[in-house]
């Protein structure tokens, strides 16, 4: 059996057996809930997604397979498949962070290219529905769907920069990750194209060909993995008073020097899972005046404040020999706040410029 067919039949089963698992759970819950509504629409979404992939996949077989053991239904549903991934993929982010979904309009909108393609194949021979046209409207797909979904994550981490302290498992990382993955993948088949182009052995295409079954099937599992071990992200629901508008700048400072007083004697920041709404209420102020003092005065997000504090009490450690004599750095750093070292090096880094290793060895020096 060659290479890339075995390769790809993997990538078809997994992408099938956990997609259709996926959608099996969705479709046994029977929570009504808000949460257990949005895990459903969540899960249904992420499996719909893998079936698409994995069917797009089976394309593949095309040209593996004897013409009597792979109907011609193979090359109209793969390009219809392609299409339908980027919306549904979309939709999951859209669902799993909270933000509101598209009205019957958006959708709509979403589902046109779909339906063109869902249109043409089945009104036209598959060769002439897997031309130019449907190249360009694949290459446009990719281009639209990778910016929106990067976009709405941006916006995302905005809102929980805003909001929380930390990013860790909240920020949909690995959806970036997922995206950097693919568009490695197509750079690579790039190149390989323009070799073959150039005039370069044409049995490149084969290997290429199998590299990138399998960077298929590990994106596929990757995805499903994360998609659904991502935990479904609630914002804290903590008591609230409105402001009922912008607060006068004497309220403002208020806030802030309220602020300052709960990071540096009462070191609030020391909780790895402060929220803003914690600090409005141990300083006592409405959540919104709490933003617009941190936004308008102190002229940073609420995240980047907090690990400023964090930071500050790792590079004061740093220059207390005594302290470290007793605990170690990523000990001070978790005792400040920081959940993980990665958290921890990241905040540093931003902060100070340097990493913590080379900042010891400056205070040292």
């Amino acid at each position: 059996m060659p290479a890339l067919l075995l390769i790809s039949i993997i990538g078809v089963a997994e992408g099938l057996l956990l997609g259709l698992t996926i959608l099996a759970v969705a479709a046994a819950s029977r929570g009504k809930s808000n949460a257990e509504r949005r895990r459903r629409r969540a899960r249904f979404y992420l499996g719909a997604f893998l079936v698409a992939v994995a069917v797009s996949i089976a394309a593949n077989f095309n040209d593996l397979l004897p013409s009597e053991r792979w109907p011609q239904l193979a090359a109209r549903v793969t390009p219809v498949a392609l299409l339908a991934f980027g919306p549904l993929f979309r939709s999951y982010v859209q669902v799993i962070i909270g933000h509101p979904t598209d009205g019957r309009g958006w959708q709509l909108l979403h589902s046109l290219p779909f339906g063109a393609v869902l249109v043409a194949v089945l009104v036209a021979k598959p060769a002439e529905a897997v031309g130019s046209a449907l190249t360009v409207a694949r290459i446009l797909h990719v281009i639209v769907y990778f910016v929106l979904i990067l976009l709405l994550r941006r916006r995302h981490v905005r809102q929980i920069e805003a909001e929380l302290s930390y990013r860790s498992k909240v920020d949909l990382l690995w959806v970036q990750y997922v995206i950097g993955w693919v568009l490695g993948v197509f750079a690579f088949l790039a190149v390989v194209g323009t070799l073959v182009l150039v005039g370069v052995n044409s049995g490149v295409v084969q290997w290429s060909n199998e590299i990138t079954a399998g960077a298929v099937a590990v994106f596929v599992f990757s995805v499903a993995v994360w998609g659904w071990l991502q935990p479904q992200l609630v914002r804290p629901a903590s008591p609230r008073v409105t402001a009922g508008g912008s607060a006068n700048v004497a309220d403002l400072e208020r806030g802030r020097r309220a602020i300052e007083a709960a990071m540096q004697a009462d070191q609030l920041y020391r909780n790895s899972k402060l929220t803003v709404a914690d600090l409005a209420i141990h300083i006592g102020m409405p959540v919104d005046a709490v933003s617009q003092a941190i936004n308008r005065l102190i002229g940073v997000s609420f995240f980047e404040l907090i690990n400023r504090y964090r930071v500050g009490e790792v590079q004061a450690a740093m220059e207390d020999e005594e302290r470290l004599r007793v605990e170690t750095i990523l000990g001070v750093a978790f005792d400040a706040g920081f959940s993980s070292k990665t958290a921890f090096n990241e905040a540093f880094r931003r902060h100070s410029g340097m990493t913590p290793s080379q900042y010891l060895k400056g205070a040292r020096a």
